[in-house]
């Protein structure tokens, strides 16, 4: 996504008064919620955000190679009674559901172009947090080239090896050097 000269000129000139809102969008099974880090509805894309103020927390996202797999972690409070029960119970609710995190400019309460795209993942893990006053969710989100990287066991062993490459012998196989002499590269 790439701004205009127009709005590049607009958000230069009014650098101080610009607003940068954190809009966040769960894809579960049943249902999406589209939510903003504001206090009032907020529309972009085509689309109203829920407002939930400090409802939901996101780690810091960092750059990185476009190759190398980042995962992103998302807080989100009981805004709504549902999406904290289906986490809670209902696995195949949000299981690889995709979860994007979109960062907006806004000027005077104006939005300046469309939402840029910081984040897209899925949805791997959610855990629950409570304490005395509150009862949250941590969503561990995993960027779609997380897959490419992971072992099936989720472990690097001789199991894992051999699932990878059946023909591999994998760790089983170690060089042994006992009673060897190693000539040619060793120079004095």
């Amino acid at each position: 996504m790439t701004f205009t000269p127009d709005q590049v000129a607009l958000l230069d000139a009014n650098r101080d008064h610009v607003e940068a809102i954190r809009l966040f969008e769960l894809e579960f099974a049943s249902a999406s919620y589209r939510l903003a880090e504001s206090t009032a509805p907020v529309v972009a894309g085509g689309h109203t955000w829920q407002p939930v103020g400090d409802w939901i927390e996101a780690a810091p996202v960092t750059s990185s190679d476009p190759l190398k797999v980042r995962q992103a972690e998302y807080v989100v409070g009981s805004f709504t009674d549902t999406l904290i029960h289906d986490a809670f119970h209902n696995r195949a609710e949000w299981y690889q559901a995709d979860v994007r995190q979109y960062m907006l400019l806004r000027l005077d309460g104006v939005s300046v172009g469309a939402p840029v795209l910081l984040h897209r993942g899925r949805i791997m893990d959610v855990e629950p947090s409570r304490s005395f006053d509150q009862e949250r969710i941590v969503i561990r989100a995993e960027p779609l080239l997380a897959e490419r990287n992971w072992t099936p066991l989720g472990r690097y062993t001789d199991r894992d090896q051999k699932a990878r490459s059946a023909g591999d012998r994998g760790c089983e196989y170690v060089g042994q050097m006992q009673d060897k002499v190693i000539t040619g590269w060793l120079k004095a």
